[in-house]
């Protein structure tokens, strides 16, 4: 039987997951990388689980014609979710498309891919809702609108970029 997705508990990454992920994150911030969307990487720039492929140590083959990681040219690749130490019950419901924790009551995760694609957070704001859930275990329980416009008005504290 499996649990509704409120019920979900955190589970920290283990030391090797956790360095994968705190460095993701620090790519995330360090605008180094052009933000798009659709794509794990096009030529314009990466969506932000393109990065996690990066920040995993894989390469993009263009062979195909459109960019590829290991294959894949929306989701994450077996190689890079075990980095990240996910699973289907940790941070997604489907480990190709992770997610974060967010809203009231924190009714269920919102996928990575759509917070950079349709609601078009930026690299900063994902960064620290990765954080905040996968890394300290405190997701932000404001709906996804209500982050961003609490992020806008300074409320949220940015990290900077070391």
């Amino acid at each position: 039987m499996s649990r509704p997705q409120y019920e979900r508990t955190f589970t920290p990454p283990t030391p090797e997951s956790r360095a994968v992920i705190e460095k993701w994150i620090r790519m995330l911030r360090s605008n180094r990388n052009t933000q798009t969307r659709g794509h794990l990487r096009d030529t314009e720039g990466f969506c932000c689980l393109g990065v996690a492929c990066k920040a995993a140590g894989r390469r993009f083959d263009k062979s195909s014609g459109n960019y590829r990681c290991d294959g894949h040219e929306y989701d994450l690749p077996l190689k890079v979710r075990e980095a990240l130490g996910l699973t289907d019950d940790n941070h997604s419901d489907h480990a190709a498309s992770p997610g974060v924790r967010v809203g009231p009551g924190l009714g269920g995760m919102v996928a990575l891919s759509t917070l950079n694609d349709q609601q078009r957070l930026t690299f900063h704001q994902i960064a620290y809702l990765i954080e905040q859930d996968w890394l300290k275990g405190t997701p932000v329980r404001d709906s996804v609108e209500e982050f961003r416009n609490k992020w806008d008005q300074g409320k949220y504290k940015k990290k900077l970029p070391k």
